[in-house]
C-alpha cells in the first residue's frame, strides 16, 4: 500500500515539474513588437474604412501625427480629425491592406531624406517604436505610412503620413 501511495506521489512530482518522460506544457509567445505593429494597423485601416471613429481611437494615443503638418494633443482633436478624414468618399481611397513592409523607426528613421519630417518624428516615436507601409489604392509605388508606438508591449497608432 505504501509502495503504491509512494509511485503516485513520484509520477506526480514527476509531471509538476515536467518529467517522467512528458514534455513541458508549451506556452504561446506572446507576439513580437512586429507582430502588434502589423496587426494594430490592420485594425486601424479596417477602422478607417468603417468610419468607426470609436475604433479609430480606441486604437489610437496621443500625441497624434498627421502628414507632417499638424500633432494633435487632444482627444477631441483627434476625433474631430477622424471623423472628416473617415468620410465615405475616401473609404478605399487612402488605406489598402497590403502591407509593403514593418520596420522599427531605429531602422527607418535614417532613411527619412527630409531633415523637416525625421525631426518631426524623432519627437513622436522612439527607436523601438514601428512604422508600417501599406500600398496607397491607385498607385502601387507610393505607400501611406502608419506610426505605432510601443508601450508596455501595447501597439498604438499615433499617426500616419504619404509619401
Amino acid at each position: 500500500m505504501i509502495e503504491r501511495w509512494l509511485i503516485v506521489i513520484i509520477a506526480w512530482l514527476g509531471l509538476a515539474l515536467g518529467g517522467a518522460g512528458f514534455p513541458a506544457p508549451t506556452q504561446a509567445k506572446p507576439p513580437t513588437g512586429e507582430e502588434e505593429a502589423r496587426r494594430v494597423a490592420l485594425d486601424f485601416i479596417k477602422a478607417f474604412d468603417d468610419r468607426s471613429v470609436d475604433d479609430m481611437l480606441r486604437l489610437s494615443t496621443l500625441p497624434w501625427h498627421f502628414d507632417f503638418t499638424i500633432t494633435y494633443e487632444t482627444q477631441e482633436d483627434l476625433k474631430n480629425h477622424l471623423l472628416l478624414s473617415a468620410r465615405p468618399t475616401l473609404k478605399g481611397q487612402v488605406f489598402t491592406k497590403t502591407i509593403q513592409f514593418v520596420q522599427k523607426y531605429a531602422d527607418f528613421g535614417p532613411k527619412i531624406g527630409k531633415p523637416y519630417y525625421r525631426k518631426q518624428l524623432d519627437k513622436l516615436l522612439s527607436k523601438d517604436d514601428f512604422v508600417v507601409a501599406v500600398q496607397r489604392p491607385k498607385d502601387p509605388k507610393s505607400s501611406v505610412y502608419l506610426f505605432v508606438r510601443i508601450k508596455d508591449g501595447k501597439a498604438s497608432i499615433c499617426g500616419y503620413a504619404g509619401d
